[in-house]
């Protein structure tokens, strides 16, 4: 007759089992990578509840995250955890060809396996410098950026920065740049 620690044993192992199973395979992700000639791109979510822009000038118009601002991402998917996964590129000067910043210890940290619902395979946290084009309060400063890769093949990218200073959700698609 069994015991039922080893009992208890079998049935850890056979969750254990399931649970990586239900992980995204390396090869499933890979296909994420952009090749030459390939970039994501993609405009804001304009809804202003997951869009807070910033107005240079004062003028009332935002100047950073005006809706129709529009990004292009080049991704290396074997490179997740280090500072060439990807670069990002506003069309508002926000960022340019500005790399993902890994944040190292995050790697090795419980909150690295965060996982968010909703059709996202994997996602990760980076800091993204912003250009020295962008408005004074933004130029050089370090943003926290949210990168989705997503189970349709799209890619969601989350810039934050300040508390109710700067929001912005963009979804990307991989397109051609021929």
């Amino acid at each position: 007759m069994s015991s039922p620690c080893r009992v208890r044993r079998s049935w850890r192992l056979v969750a254990s089992g399931l649970a990586l199973l239900a992980l995204p395979g390396c090869r499933e992700l890979e296909g994420f990578s952009t090749a030459a000639g390939e970039v994501y791109r993609g405009s804001i979510v304009s809804a202003d509840d997951v869009r807070t822009g910033f107005d240079a000038d004062g003028d009332t118009v935002d100047d950073v995250f005006a809706a129709g601002t529009t990004m292009e991402l080049t991704l290396r998917f074997e490179e997740f955890q280090t500072d060439n996964v990807a670069r990002l590129t506003t069309s508002d000067g926000l960022l340019a060809d500005a790399p993902l910043l890994s944040i190292g210890p995050l790697w090795h940290d419980t909150l690295s396996g965060l996982t968010f619902p909703a059709g996202r395979l994997r996602s990760g946290m980076y800091w993204v410098r912003a250009s020295a084009a962008a408005p004074p309060e933004l130029a050089n400063r370090e943003i926290l950026a949210v990168l989705s890769l997503m189970n349709d093949g799209s890619v969601e990218v989350r810039l934050i920065s300040g508390t109710d200073r700067l929001y912005g959700l963009f979804r990307l698609r991989k397109e051609s740049t021929d």
